[in-house]
């Protein structure tokens, strides 16, 4: 069985088969899904309409309920990568919420079970096969140097903004309201490192993990292109 949804600007069906010629190792969804600390369940909602997410990392051989929309599209009993933030950051982002880059993770988990699914979203049991720590990726990954600057291969947008905290800085960029792509960078002395990427459009949210050293070039023109 698979579980994909139809685009509600086009209706056509969704993919997850965006690639990238940056030297990251792996493509992972990034704001399609959403976790509860539910195992079994379809969480409850408040007399608000919400339901409560997740703040703990899901670990190795968990089994937990997730939330699921468009682009997301795999076979029951498939695995897949996908992006974990706390509750505040999935919601807000890590723009306003920074202090959750260091809770946050990019987990491997493949799905057990359908608990409800509709035509814009399902509820998924899944099991976590593995998980990599955000502050895991650098030491994870042998650095591989920047042969090209990052802009000649991601949207170069006008409006950026660069958020600052602790050793970690993260670009983000948006135009025409369904177009985005950010960067979280990880400083180390003189040395910086691209450890993630995501693009987002009207028919993919995609996000990309390694360990690129950027340039010296590459780096000003990050620091330059943001007033703050």
């Amino acid at each position: 069985m698979r579980i994909n949804f139809k685009c509600s600007a086009c209706e056509s069906s969704s993919t997850h088969n965006i690639s990238t010629s940056l030297p990251l190792v792996c493509n992972a969804y990034d704001s399609v899904i959403e976790w509860s600390n539910n195992t079994s369940e379809i969480p409850d909602v408040n007399e608000s309409g919400w339901w409560v997410r997740s703040d703990s990392i899901p670990d190795r051989r968990d089994t937990r309920v997730i939330y699921v929309s468009h682009p997301f599209n795999e076979e029951v009993g498939e695995s897949f990568w996908t992006l974990f933030l706390p509750a505040n950051a999935s919601i807000n982002g890590w723009g306003d919420f920074p202090d959750e880059i260091e809770k946050s993770a990019f987990i491997k988990a493949k799905i057990n079970k359908v608990l409800e699914y509709r035509d814009h979203y399902a509820w998924l049991e899944v099991e976590v096969e593995d998980k990599l720590l955000i502050n895991d990726l650098k030491n994870k990954f042998t650095p591989v140097n920047e042969v090209h600057t990052i802009f000649d291969n991601i949207y170069d947008f006008d409006d950026y903004h660069l958020y600052e905290y602790d050793r970690w800085l993260y670009y983000y960029g948006t135009d025409q309201g369904d177009l985005s792509n950010w960067m979280l960078i990880e400083k180390n002395g003189k040395y910086t490192h691209l450890i993630a990427l995501g693009e987002s459009g009207l028919h993919y949210s995609t996000a990309y993990f390694g360990n690129i050293l950027l340039s010296e070039s590459t780096y000003k023109k990050i620091i330059n292109k943001c007033d703050n």
